[in-house]
């Protein structure tokens, strides 16, 4: 995945957003975020403004930008997605309902939870 600063702020506040969705965001949740970020070896610098800028994103915004993603790297963000909501063990129905909405609203392919995830982890 080759992404632009602005992608991977859209793609890192498409996780904040399901993260959130059940009012409790676990440790572990947070840790796929941060490790997300770390696949793209940036600089610190350019870290902290990605998470400035996803922090302040609108989600109107979000999805412009993850409209605009390769149908591949959509499949990887719907995994991330994924991963993210499930990452703490429990499957709580906001979190899934954000993640379907970020799914429909960024036209991303029809896939379940388990198909975003393998790709995810496959890629």
């Amino acid at each position: 995945m080759n992404l632009t600063g602005i992608q991977l702020a859209a793609v890192l506040k498409a996780g904040m957003l399901v993260s959130n969705a059940d009012g409790n965001v676990d440790p572990k949740e947070l840790e796929i975020l941060k490790n997300e970020l770390s696949k793209f070896d940036l600089s610190d610098e350019l870290h902290d403004k990605i998470v400035d800028v996803a922090t302040e994103m609108s989600v109107d915004d979000m999805v412009a930008n993850l409209k605009k993603l390769s149908i591949e790297d959509q499949k990887y963000v719907s995994g991330y997605l994924a991963a993210v909501l499930l990452a703490d063990g429990e499957i709580e129905d906001e979190e899934v309902k954000t993640w379907q909405a970020i799914c429909t609203l960024c036209e991303f392919p029809t896939m379940t939870a388990k198909e975003s995830l393998d790709f995810w982890l496959n890629n």
